[in-house]
């Protein structure tokens, strides 16, 4: 018996196997609207599938549990069933029928068209996944395996259990796929006013899968059927090449809206794509469900979260940093034994823990809160967590409803597990470590010439597994360090006079402090070579490289080389991806050098070991202070924190390892893609999404205009963020971005003698001479005993901090790279200034009293 396999679009009109999205365009096409023409796979191919797979019975099973308390294991399942259908080749008469259909040097779009999407009662608008760009039949065909995968992801599990609708199938829509200058959302009828005359239009540039997707803010504007008025209520932030507020193409959307009402008997929400030529095409057609309620408010701030991502991201890292955030909490969640109930009610917020804001990183603050309220202790959580990152507010928090016997049992547990996780935190880091070490070790910039793209794939595979699935001993340590400090805080809260940061100066062993002690070591032995201490001290540093690598001065070259390749991946903006490290740019560290070799006197080294002395005696007062159980608590409470802290700074050194690999890694890829034509240049390859670069090494992506006019459309928004400086903290209606608003102010630099405040991080009370730099490329040009002021530090800022007298950064909590630095040092600083690069001028003399937490300019 001949089975159906693919369907003409104009032929899928039966909803029941095709899905409503097929068939309203089959409608449509019928109708003479323009839509773009397609295939359609019926929901018996993808039950086929599940049968040859032998999944049938597990996938009905999936839909028939949803509700249910065994949540956890219902998405476990939905998890296996997704990855074997992804996995799995189709059947051969599918594989022939799609190559046989498709047009060669045509693009397609392959989307979801289940049953029950796009309905009256349910739309399940953005729970499945589109892929696009598809030109091959192997990118169609796995394109095709990806969405039959959807309908078994964690989304759309969330949004039937909520709905109380299960889809009961999908067909899968393969469609020529538009070349859009212009895309958007028309409204038929205004949501948030249905009773009016009013359309409702939202559109950006390009395509429009951001806009659905809600990714992005969209222009809109509202257009009156009566006399075809329009309003803008948010125009676009640049000219359009198709206009939708345009009176003749107003005229073309009203038409539409009117038509298609008609059609399918009531207020439709529209997608549609406007091509180079300027034609419109409409790409799908459902009802309007529900009235657009008023959008909820969401805190955003960038404090800790800056520190590690200082510029704009590239496409590459944005592509799977949420998801890292998301794997992050959600394995600290099962690691401590968090109910099911408790994990399946944070599903949604902790799929957007961070955003993107003017091309910076941000953390979403009221989802970290409510996923912190959502667990046992939430609000002790949610403090703790404040002072670990420095932000500041405490959104409303979210309850899951349990018995009172419930909520006990679910505690006793979590304390149980979390006493049982910490107790073999160290193996658990020394195991990730090794992970990581092991995957540098097949990652080196040597191994990496001689490996194919696809073998380059593997390793962008490799990063991606680490990432976001061996990730929980790195949070672990986080949060062990987070506890453990708010814990000594609390602990010392009624002891006046005592400092918690006096008890964690000079600790031995953190490991931020290694590069710069070996550093300092480089240059005592410069000092012994009166000739090549003369070069490093006098000669421009692009000078003393040239005659380095020339061969000069052979023992320092390979000292430096030694240094490069052992520690040439701890360097400011080191996750960034975008920026050069050490070892392929060592202009920064020769700079660094020269300051180190033109001092005399204590090392960085000798500077610890005289504050880890200060912090025995501290230790000793701050213990003959209190009484009872808090003097018993006093040292196991002490003992951890001190312990988390240097495991949290292990943690993070693995992940500027694991971070400029990949930048290797990648750019390894994008110098083959550029030699082959595919890029037209190496670094092009950070502006693709991770995904993307490993479709193309492995063949199944092409590489065409398509492609590069992406690169193209990316590298400007990029380039355009550059010159922006959002705010630290700000709060948007859910769903908007900042953006960069023309007219927007800056404080200007000011010399005024009111005090500045913020938090201590290290006690004791300095004055000098002001250092103002903005970035760590200006490091080099601060002098000994001044006081650095800047935006935030990282890792790579640790090796000038044992050379200044004192610190004030306008971002970053007590548990901060700069704190932490800062108290390993004994520097006094204060955090959390906001404004203090603007406040304060270079070369301004000020006071910096780090145990109260001033900051207060001098007159002259």
């Amino acid at each position: 018996m001949s089975l159906r396999v693919a369907t003409a679009l104009p032929d899928a009109s039966d909803a029941a196997i095709y899905g409503a999205k097929a068939a309203n365009l089959a409608h449509l096409l019928a109708a003479g609207v323009p839509t773009l023409p397609g295939l359609v796979l019926g929901v018996d191919v993808l039950r086929r599938q599940l049968e040859r797979l032998g999944l049938a019975a597990a996938a009905d099973a999936v839909f028939a549990r949803l509700g249910r308390a065994d949540a956890e294991a219902t998405r476990s399942e939905a998890r296996r069933i997704r990855e074997m259908l992804m996995n799995a080749a189709l059947e051969p008469e599918l594989t022939a029928a799609l190559q046989a259909a498709l047009d060669p040097g045509a693009t397609y779009a392959v989307r979801s068209s289940a049953l029950g999407e796009d309905g009256r009662e349910a739309s399940f608008a953005g729970q499945f996944d589109t892929v696009l760009h598809c030109r091959t039949g192997d990118e169609v065909a796995d394109a095709v395996r990806h969405v039959w995968g959807s309908l078994f992801g964690e989304r759309v599990l969330q949004y039937a259990r909520h709905r109380g609708r299960a889809p009961q199938g999908m067909a899968v829509l393969i469609q020529l796929q538009a070349h859009a200058t212009v895309s958007g959302v028309l409204f038929t009828r205004d949501p948030r006013q249905p009773e009016t005359d009013r359309v409702l239009v939202e559109y950006c540039a390009g395509l429009g899968e951001g806009l659905v997707s809600g990714q992005l803010t969209p222009a809109r504007l509202t257009v009156h059927r009566r006399d075809g008025r329009a309003v803008r209520e948010r125009p676009h932030d640049r000219d359009l090449p198709w206009d939708p507020g345009a009176p003749a193409h107003r005229r073309t959307l009203l038409a539409l809206a009117d038509q298609i009402e008609t059609l399918f008997e009531g207020p439709q929400d529209i997608e549609w794509s406007v091509d180079k030529a300027g034609d419109l095409y409409l790409l799908q057609a459902r009802p309007i469900t529900a009235r657009v309620p008023e959008r909820p408010s969401v805190a955003w701030t960038n404090a800790n979260i800056a520190e590690n991502f200082p510029d704009p991201v590239c496409p590459l890292l944005r592509s799977f940093v949420a998801h890292g955030y998301a794997a992050y909490f959600r394995g600290l969640g099962r690691a401590f034994g968090i109910s099911p109930r408790r994990l399946e009610a944070m599903n949604e917020p902790l799929e957007q823990l961070v955003g993107c804001h003017g091309g910076r990183l941000y953390y979403h603050l009221t989802n970290i809160h409510t996923v912190l309220h959502l667990a046992p202790g939430g609000p002790w959580l949610a403090r703790f967590f404040n002072q670990f990152t420095g932000a500041r507010g405490f959104p409303a928090p979210a309850r899951v409803p349990q018995s009172r016997t419930e909520a006990l049992l679910e505690r006793l547990n979590v304390a149980l597990r979390v006493c049982w996780r910490y107790l073999w935190v160290g193996r658990d880091l020394r195991r990730f470590e090794r992970l990581v070490d092991a995957h540098a070790a097949r990652s080196t910039p040597e191994d990496l010439r001689g490996k194919t793209a696809p073998e380059l794939a593997a390793l962008l595979r490799e990063f991606r597994s680490i990432r976001l699935d061996c990730w929980t001993p790195s949070a672990l340590s986080d949060t062990a360090a987070m506890v453990s400090y708010g814990a000594l805080r609390s602990l010392l809260l009624r002891a006046s006079g005592i400092d918690p940061g006096d008890l964690l100066k000079g600790l031995p062993g953190l490991a931020s402090a290694t590069p710069v002690e070996r550093l300092w070591d480089l240059s005592r032995a410069v000092r012994q070579d009166p000739e090549l201490l003369r070069q490093v001290l006098e000669a421009p540093p692009e000078a003393l490289l040239e005659r380095v690598e020339a061969g000069e001065f052979a023992a320092f070259r390979a000292s430096l080389r030694h240094y490069l390749d052992t520690w040439g991946f701890r360097y400011s903006g080191e996750l960034t991806l975008t920026r050069p490290t050490p070892r392929e740019d060592p202009l920064p560290v020769l700079r660094l050098l020269r300051s180190y070799a033109a001092l005399e006197g204590e090392g960085p080294a000798d500077v610890s070991r005289r504050q880890a002395l200060a912090r025995k005696q501290a230790t000793r007062s701050a213990r003959g202070r209190l009484r009872g159980l808090r003097r018993l608590a006093f040292r196991p409470v002490l003992a951890a924190a001190q312990a988390s802290i240097r495991l949290r700074e292990r943690a993070r050194m693995k992940q500027a390892l694991l971070y400029t690999r990949l930048r290797l890694v990648a750019l390894a890829l994008g110098e083959q893609l550029a030699a082959g034509g595919s890029l037209d240049r190496r670094d092009d390859v950070l502006l693709l999404e991770l995904e993307e670069a490993i479709a193309i090494a492995e063949s199944r992506m092409a590489a065409d205009a398509d492609l590069k006019d992406r690169i193209e459309a990316r590298r400007n928004e990029l380039e355009a963020c550059q010159g922006w400086s959002p705010p630290d903290s700000f709060v948007l209606p859910a769903g908007e971005e900042w953006r960069a608003r023309a007219g927007y102010a800056t404080a200007e630099t000011g010399t005024g003698d009111a005090p500045l405040t913020g938090t201590g991080a290290c006690g004791g009370r300095v004055c000098g001479t002001a250092a103002v730099v903005l970035d760590v490329s200006g490091i080099d040009r601060i002098l000994p005993d001044q006081i650095l002021v800047t935006r935030q530090t990282d890792p790579g800022w640790a090796a000038v901090f044992f050379m200044i007298r004192g610190l004030v950064i306008e971002r970053g909590g007590l548990l901060s790279h700069g704190a932490i630095i800062a108290r390993e040092y004994g520097i006094p600083a204060v955090i959390g200034v906001p404004d203090a690069t603007r406040r304060i001028a270079d070369g301004q003399r000020l006071c910096v009293d780090g145990d109260h937490g001033r900051v207060e300019p001098l007159r002259d």
